[in-house]
């Protein structure tokens, strides 16, 4: 195991974060701006050994590098240095999905229909930002997620959804081993194309893990896992999902007909793009106010943020789970805006995509004053 504080290149690794089988996650800290934090995600060894791998990690990362858009987490630079591949994301000051779903799963609570429904739409938000982009390294009509799961979608303390933690790959079945566990690989959150590496990826592929996704959040379980990864691919490849269904029909009435297309087996009867999905979402927000939304959401994330922020950080052994401030290491971070997400959760559901300039909230350094739902949330 690799001592830490280690320094490749410009970023010193800081602290081990977890794994997805692909990459291993670190808090780094960059030589410049000096003390920018950043999540690093190193290739793990061997992963580029196999002709062709460099050539497709180039070109993805030519796809992801110039995508700017205030629902994804950016992809900063890539860093070769001492027989080493690093990815560098921005740090984000919020909680990954995949923890409020643990957390709802601990307290025996369920995420309320409305809050489902925000943060469902801020997600396909998201993934459409990255669907409306061709890919030009690649030479994709669009570029894709490639590993949308609960790990990789960011909520803040204010509602507000980023998405991140991009694939580097076509499909993690490259790397994995018929005789082990679903381990740190996800695998049970692929699309059934993904399965096979002769059939072609498109905005479909994300929307099949989208609607596995939106499943996990209403019902705190993975659909798709199995006791091994050949059990899981199985289970994909087959895309049985009528019990499932039916169990979200009767936890959500009308979401099972939603689910129900995202995760046909052919990829042609599914939603094309996200923002047709979310359409169909804000259909079924006529029960609910929007005028409350924001707060409604604010409201369920606050004892989940106040809890989880005093329970132990993920060790070395656990997925990523948390991105925090730590003064202790002379960090800066940068929070989520100040968006009401009521008002982004409108303004992201008209007739087609529809997308604001790219931007960056302020930088926040500790000592900073915070605002009232800031103090609700993270109380001192």
């Amino acid at each position: 195991m690799q001592l830490l504080p280690h320094k490749v290149g410009p970023v010193t690794l800081m602290r081990r974060l977890g794994t997805d089988g692909i990459t291993e996650s670190f808090l780094g800290i960059l030589d410049e701006p000096a003390g920018k934090t950043v999540l690093v995600r190193r290739l793990i060894p061997g992963i580029l050994k196999h002709p062709g791998r460099v050539a497709d990690l180039d070109a993805r990362l030519g796809d992801l590098l110039g995508i700017r858009h205030p629902s994804l987490v950016p992809v900063l630079r890539e860093v070769s240095a001492g027989g080493e591949r690093l990815v560098l994301e921005d740090w984000t000051d919020a909680l990954s999905l995949e923890r409020i779903i643990q957390w709802c799963v601990k307290h025996k609570q369920s995420v309320p229909h409305n809050v489902f429904l925000n943060l469902a739409a801020q997600i396909c938000n998201g993934l459409e930002a990255l669907h409306s982009r061709p890919g030009p390294s690649s030479g994709t009509e669009a570029v894709l997620h490639l590993a949308l799961h609960p790990g990789s979608v960011w909520v803040g303390h204010d509602g507000k959804v980023l998405v991140g933690s991009f694939g580097l790959f076509r499909s993690p079945v490259m790397n994995f081993k018929k005789d082990s566990g679903s381990g740190s690989m996800r695998l049970e959150y692929m699309a059934p194309e993904q399965t096979h590496l002769d059939q072609k990826l498109g905005p479909p592929t994300d929307v099949f893990a989208l609607g596995a996704l939106l499943y996990e959040i209403l019902k705190g379980k993975p659909m798709f896992r199995a006791e091994s990864n050949l059990q899981t691919i199985h289970r994909i490849r087959r895309a049985e999902v009528t019990t499932h269904l039916l169990e979200v029909r009767e936890a959500f009435p009308g979401l099972d007909r939603v689910l129900y297309r995202a995760l046909s087996l052919n990829p042609r009867h599914r939603y094309q793009r996200a923002f047709v999905l979310r359409e169909d979402l804000r259909g079924l927000m006529a029960g609910f106010s929007f005028s409350t939304i924001a707060e409604d959401t604010r409201a369920f994330l606050a004892p989940i943020f106040m809890r989880t922020r005093g329970s132990d950080e993920p060790t070395s052994d656990t997925p990523i789970g948390i991105r925090t401030s730590e003064p202790a290491l002379g960090r800066e971070c940068t929070p989520l805006p100040q968006t009401d997400t009521g008002v982004l959760l409108l303004a992201g559901m008209g007739s087609g995509p529809s997308f604001g300039p790219a931007g960056t909230g302020p930088t926040l350094r500790p000592g900073t004053p915070l605002d009232a739902p800031a103090r609700a949330a993270f109380p001192t």
